[in-house]
């Protein structure tokens, strides 16, 4: 039997060049999933075209990334810091949560497949109990699979290993624990992460160095776009990584490891 991958790329919505190569990949069968910026610039203009292709989307719950809140922007260190000390309204929390939701089903016409966060948000205190109380009263036995960012061992570097403890320590085993309490359902760990630094052939071996790892209860992120961006911080990164996943050199890898995108 062959093994199956889940690789989900997130950041749909943020700009033109991230959708086409999302698209594009889900239509070359190299992604399982999406997850979606449903506030931000570029998501309504290519959400119908989402709604019809071949892989699961979910809400990426954005909440520093400019543009893709109604709430005001925070860099990822303000916001860890104002939510350890529980700085802020839950309920404009609460509510920004239900915009993001609410434009996710306005425009793709159900409910998310699953939820998680740009930059991990959604396993900060604060944020994620507003948010699990909100997808249990939301969608109760039919809640979206909510992403652990649990680390399973499998980073392909040292550097990447410390940054995947860290995103574990800020909130992985509390929001794992919280969503078991509200009966909802989590993936297991999350693989993916590294410094976006790498060039393609580097890129394709921390790839096969996941999915040698990965367990189809876990989630492989990744990050793609058609081309770079010069507002992007990561713009460069991301046209290599969708370089890599469209090659046929991943084709052969996945081949080599009897292993399939599910």
């Amino acid at each position: 039997m062959l093994k199956s991958i889940f690789l989900c790329a997130d950041d749909f919505g943020l700009n033109p060049a991230i959708n086409e190569g999302i698209l594009a990949l889900a239509h070359q069968g190299r992604l399982s999933a999406t997850s979606c910026m449903t506030l931000a610039p570029a998501f309504a203009k290519d959400a119908a075209t989402l709604a019809h292709a071949p892989i699961a989307t979910g809400l990426h719950l954005s909440l520093t990334e400019p543009g893709a809140s109604q709430l005001q922007a925070q860099t990822l260190g303000r916001l860890i810091f104002r939510s350890f000390i529980r700085q802020g309204s839950a309920g404009d929390l609460r509510g920004e949560i239900r915009r993001q939701l609410d434009a996710f089903e306005d425009h793709l016409h159900r409910a998310p497949d699953h939820v998680d966060g740009h930059q991990h948000v959604h396993t900060l205190p604060m944020i994620r109990e507003a948010l699990l109380e909100e997808l249990h009263q939301r969608y109760g036995p039919n809640t979206p699979t909510v992403r652990s960012t649990r680390y399973g061992g499998a980073a392909p570097t040292m550097g990447a290993a410390l940054k995947a403890r860290v995103i574990e320590a800020l909130g992985s085993f509390a929001m794992n624990n919280l969503a078991q309490h509200h009966g909802l359902k989590c993936t297991n760990t999350l693989l993916g992460v590294y410094s976006f630094d790498a060039q393609p052939h580097q890129y394709l071996g921390y790839l096969k160095h996941w999915m040698q790892r990965a367990t189809p209860q876990d989630v492989i992120m990744c990050h793609p776009a058609s081309s770079a961006q010069s507002t992007d911080p990561i713009g460069r990164q991301r046209a290599i990584e969708y370089l890599v996943l469209a090659s046929p050199e991943l084709g052969s890898l996945l081949k080599e490891l009897n292993a399939q995108i599910a």
